[in-house]
């Protein structure tokens, strides 16, 4: 209607929850649901993402496969597939790598580099 303000959405989830993967799980809920809504959260440790390049370890296999959290300790939060928007959370265990996607883990930095170097170079 002319004349009503415009509401941004804001979700705070870390001003609600502790932990951080329930934290990382609110956010990815909440961008799945509203793309454009505004996220501001904390976390404790770190996150970050590894694109699968042609000719990396991780290429073509399963995230069961892939073994990350046996072979890091890290957790998958999610895996991003080349071309598309989405970033499902708790992807599942026969969930295929391949070039391009992205996966987004969560820990500790040592463990991060060490599956980017898995990512990039196998």
């Amino acid at each position: 209607m002319p004349g009503e303000r415009q509401h941004t959405q804001c979700v705070r989830p870390g001003a609600y929850l502790s932990d951080d993967k329930a934290n990382i799980f609110v956010v990815l809920t909440a961008h799945e649901f509203s793309p454009n809504v505004r996220i501001i959260s904390r976390a404790i440790h770190s996150d970050a993402e590894a694109t699968i390049a042609a000719g990396s370890l991780l290429m073509g296999k399963s995230l069961r496969e892939a073994s990350i959290p046996r072979k890091t300790g890290l957790l998958v939060l999610t895996v991003q597939k080349n071309g598309e928007r989405r970033y499902p959370y708790n992807p599942e265990a026969d969930n295929r790598l391949e070039t391009g996607d992205i996966i987004v883990v969560m820990d500790k930095v040592a463990q991060i580099d060490q599956v980017r170097r898995m990512a990039e170079h196998g």
